[in-house]
This record gives C-alpha cells, sequence and structure tokens, in this order.
C-alpha cells in the first residue's frame, strides 16, 4: 500500500422524488426571512431544528475518459467513499466497478485528505493523472431544517447555503436559497404556504441549486438555458400520461429559465417565450376534455409575460441577426455602413428598455405566484376527477381527434394563402405554431421514420413564414430606432437614413418570398399526416375522401 492524493470528481445529482419548490434567496431576503410572522408561527409549530454541513470537491475529468474511466468521490462524517467504473470499448474489452471506504487520516489537510487503502488494477492508472486531478473546486453546503405544517399541509423548509470556492485562489462565491418540499398532507395549503411566503419575503423561483449558480458565477458563465427536454412515452400510453408530461415539461421551461430570462440572456428569453406558448397550447389541446377552469384562468397572464417577452425577443433578432445579415454584404457602402451603426446605437436603447421591462415583470411577486399557480394547476392531483377519466383513452385515439381538428383549422386559413398579402398571413403562421406545439407532445408516439416527413414539411413551411415575419418585424423595429432623441440632430439624421434602409431590404425580402411561403405550403399540405398514416398502417379502414 501506499498513500497518494485523493481524486475527486463532480456529484452526480438525483432529481427529487416529492414536490419541491426552490426559492433564490439574496442577502436582503434572507436577513428577513426568519422575522416573518408567518416563519414565526411554523417554527412554533416545527419539530426540532436540524443543522447539516457537506464538503464536496469538483476537478476536470477529461484526462480519464481517453480510458473510459469514471471517478466519483464523495466526503462526509469523517469518511471517503470512491466509486470508479470503466466501461468495456473497442480498444478495452474489460470492464470493472467497485468501491473503496476509507477514514481520513488525522495528519491529512481539509482539502488533501489521504486514502488508506487502493484498488490494484486502476491505481496506477489514476496516480499517473494525480496532478491534474488535484480537486480546483470547494463547495462546501450548510443547511437549517426545519419540518413544520400550514393549515393541513406538513412541509420541510431548508435554508441552505452554498460556499464555492477555488482551490489555491482566493475566489468565493455564496449563493443561499430556500427550499419547500411537501411531506404530506394537504396539497393545496402547501402552496398557499409557496405564495404566501414568497410574497412577504420576495422570493423568486429558481430552476437551479446554490450550488450550479455559484458555480456559474465563479466560472464566469452564463445560467445554462433550459430547453424542452425529450418525452419519452410507450406506444401504449393515455391521453391523460401525454398531458401530464407536457404540462409538467412546459412548467419546467418556465421557472427554470425565469432568473436567465430577468438577467437579459437571450436565449433564456427565447425559451422562457416558448415554454408560456407551449402551456396555453397545451391548455387550449386539453381543455375540452379536463375541463379544469383554475388552469384556464391563468392563461391571460401568460400571455401578457409572453408579450412583453417578444419586444424583447424582436429586438434580439433585429440586433443580432437582421443588421448584421445587412452590415455583411458585400455591396455595402462605407457611409451606408455609418447609417447603420447609428441605427444599431438607437436599436440598443430600445432593447434595454424592452429588457428592463422584462426585468421588472419577472423578478414581481405576480410572475412568481403565476408559476406557482402553474406548477399547482397543472399537477393532475388538482385536475377534476371527471376530466381525469376522459383523458384515461388511447393516447392515439387523442391525437388523431385534437390533431385534426387543429389540422382543418390550418387548411381553412391557407385556402386563401396564395392571394393573400403578407400581413393576412401572420393569422395563418400563428394556426401553425398551435398546430406544431400540439404535434410536439404526441410525436413520442410514433415511429421516427412515420412522423419524419410531415415535420420536415412543417418545419420548411415555419421557417419560409419566418423570413417572411423577420422582413415585416425589421422595418416596425427600424422606425422604432429611429425615433428621435432631439439632443444630436446630425444622429437623428443618420437613424433615419438606416431606417430607410432597413425598409428597403425588408422589402428586397419580401421579394420573392411570398411564392417560396407557397411552394412550402403546396408540400406541406400534400403530406399525409403520421397520425393518421399510422390509423390506417394498422388495418383500420379509411373512410372514402369525399369527392
Amino acid at each position: 500500500m501506499h498513500d497518494r492524493t485523493a481524486p475527486f470528481s463532480r456529484i452526480v445529482k438525483s432529481s427529487p422524488t416529492r414536490l419541491e419548490l426552490r426559492f433564490a434567496c439574496d442577502e436582503a431576503a434572507a436577513t428577513r426571512l426568519w422575522e416573518l410572522e408567518l416563519l414565526q408561527d411554523f417554527r412554533q409549530k416545527a419539530a426540532r431544528t436540524r443543522r447539516s454541513r457537506q464538503l464536496y470537491f469538483d476537478t476536470a475529468q477529461w484526462h480519464l475518459r481517453d480510458s473510459n474511466v469514471s471517478l466519483v468521490i464523495e466526503q462526509g462524517n469523517g469518511r471517503i467513499t470512491q466509486r470508479t467504473k470503466r466501461k468495456p470499448s473497442s480498444a478495452l474489452k474489460s470492464d470493472f466497478s467497485f468501491e473503496i471506504e476509507t477514514v481520513l487520516a488525522s495528519d491529512a489537510q481539509p482539502d488533501r485528505p489521504v486514502l488508506t487503502g487502493f484498488h490494484a488494477p486502476t491505481d496506477a492508472l489514476i496516480c499517473a493523472h494525480e496532478n491534474a486531478l488535484f480537486p480546483y473546486l470547494k463547495m462546501e453546503i450548510v443547511q437549517r431544517l426545519s419540518a413544520g405544517a400550514y393549515g393541513e399541509a406538513r412541509i420541510s423548509l431548508i435554508h441552505e447555503t452554498s460556499i464555492i470556492q477555488g482551490v489555491n485562489l482566493e475566489d468565493s462565491l455564496e449563493e443561499q436559497q430556500l427550499v419547500l418540499v411537501h411531506a404530506g398532507g394537504d396539497i393545496s395549503d402547501f402552496h398557499d404556504f409557496a405564495r404566501a411566503l414568497s410574497s412577504e419575503a420576495g422570493l423568486s423561483l429558481t430552476g437551479y441549486t446554490g450550488q450550479e449558480r455559484a458555480l456559474q458565477k465563479l466560472k464566469g458563465n452564463a445560467l445554462p438555458v433550459v430547453k424542452a427536454g425529450k418525452m419519452v412515452l410507450p406506444a401504449d400510453a393515455s391521453a391523460l400520461s401525454v398531458a401530464r408530461l407536457s404540462f409538467d415539461q412546459a412548467v419546467q421551461q418556465v421557472t427554470a429559465n425565469g432568473q436567465a430570462a430577468a438577467a437579459g440572456q437571450p436565449d433564456a428569453i427565447k425559451q422562457l417565450r416558448v415554454g408560456l406558448r407551449r402551456l396555453r397550447s397545451l391548455e387550449r389541446l386539453f381543455r375540452k376534455s379536463l375541463q379544469h377552469p383554475a388552469l384556464n384562468r391563468l392563461i391571460p397572464a401568460a400571455k401578457e409575460y409572453g408579450r412583453i417577452l417578444g419586444v424583447a425577443r424582436d429586438w434580439d433578432v433585429f440586433i443580432e441577426a437582421t443588421l448584421p445579415d445587412i452590415l455583411s454584404a458585400p455591396t455595402l457602402e462605407e457611409s451606408d455602413q455609418a447609417i447603420l451603426l447609428a441605427l444599431a446605437h438607437g436599436a440598443e436603447g430600445q432593447r434595454a428598455w424592452a429588457r428592463e421591462k422584462v426585468r421588472q415583470a419577472l423578478q414581481s411577486p405576480a410572475f412568481t405566484r403565476l408559476c406557482i399557480d402553474l406548477r399547482e394547476q397543472t399537477d393532475p392531483v388538482r385536475w377534476p376527477v371527471a376530466g381525469r377519466r376522459a383523458l384515461e383513452i388511447p393516447a392515439e385515439a387523442y391525437a388523431r381527434q385534437a390533431l385534426g381538428k387543429r389540422l382543418r383549422k390550418v387548411n381553412l386559413m391557407g385556402e386563401d394563402l396564395a392571394s393573400a398579402p403578407a400581413h393576412a398571413r401572420h393569422p395563418l403562421r400563428v394556426e401553425l405554431k398551435k398546430l406544431r406545439y400540439a404535434v410536439q407532445a404526441f410525436r413520442p408516439l410514433y415511429e421516427k421514420e412515420r412522423r419524419k416527413p410531415y415535420l420536415s414539411a412543417m418545419s420548411d413551411l415555419q421557417d419560409a413564414f419566418g423570413v417572411l415575419n423577420d422582413a415585416v418585424v425589421a422595418r416596425e423595429m427600424a422606425l422604432a430606432a429611429a425615433t428621435p432623441e432631439r439632443r444630436d440632430q446630425m444622429v437623428d439624421v443618420h437613424r433615419a437614413m438606416g431606417a430607410s434602409f432597413v425598409i428597403g431590404w425588408s422589402a428586397q425580402q419580401l421579394q420573392g418570398q411570398a411564392d417560396i411561403v407557397y411552394q412550402a405550403w403546396s408540400a406541406f399540405s400534400q403530406t399525409p399526416p403520421f397520425w393518421e398514416e399510422l390509423e390506417h398502417a394498422s388495418g383500420e379502414i379509411a373512410e372514402e375522401p369525399v369527392r
């Protein structure tokens, strides 16, 4: 045996199995938190408050990947557990998996513990990377845990402080969170407690742990953006399963992107807006069956937040896509570049205003309340019994009816597409998006090869509509960016000239695009919907088309 520096690696996170709400908590909120009368009452009914302290380390693992080795070290209660695995590959036919548990040596430094045992097959491999394996981050998590009651709900309340420090560095960041866990009882009272607490303490829901937020800040990274997850459904899934999973993903997409969107991250603004659109589409898709008025009442607020995000999103597209496309034209003269850059400066001012509106909206108690309400009302436990029963039918049967109805509306609006002016085509684009979100809820039920032609034709049509829409919106953005400030007459003149340039460019983009949209529409409308194909392929007799 020999001593060596213990390598440390990333913590493997496990997803919670109980209903859990995480709230970001800054210094001011943390100070107010325990002075609230609401928490004073809660603590009187609480069991003994407990404290815990955990210490973790993080290190790079890329140097082990060539050998197909994964390594995890956990430290706690004076013990270290090492899990090492190697999967077989084309180069390495053998595989292994083992654990070592050791006790910290008395003379070991807190961040350089010494292992008193080793495993012969891989010890040499790991020791060869000893220097690179030395942890570069130390993560300390301190928790204050209380278990109490609010009404008929039993609740675990965790005040969590995460301290992230670079090893051998002076950099250190601290993040605080309040975590509520539903431990049993009335789930409505649990959500009522969450609403009251967030309102009184000024807390916002977050989709990140405190460790994740502090780690990203320490590394200088933006918060990760959460996109719609991949949904897996069995072929015999019920419509109830589709509704439950779809709503859950959409709510997660909304709550997880709130902080990053409030900070002005363009991708987060986009994904939060998409999440809100998905929610509205799903509510419409299942409205008749669910008969859930409490969920329906949340839709106007979701639409209003989507509108606020939409303005900021339009400015992001104009500044980061439209203007760069125009400025990159090889035939652009230097004088034209000057007026476009003046217009871009005006656009930046408009975007800053739009982002401030987004920040105010997303950091308001009203948005936090909406997120909590959405979590509550999209939980099947809160759905009417009759609504749940109505959805306990095969998902394929529900898809044929619901998607067919939405497609018929799209086809009806597309009948006059060839002769419709550009601005009159926007309603069809909106209905097509509604169909797309509805289709996405059911697509996991069908094989990829079956759904691919239809989804490709739909994507091509949406892309063609997107070009048309971007050109129309660019004209509106250019005029808004050219609004006179009356501080420098020459700047105002340059911006007006830049707006005229963009309007001319938009007109050029619109030339011929109507024909491209119509061709894409023809291809889409002639592609059989995959949910109908499956019905015919299963041996059922298709009705004779009306002639």
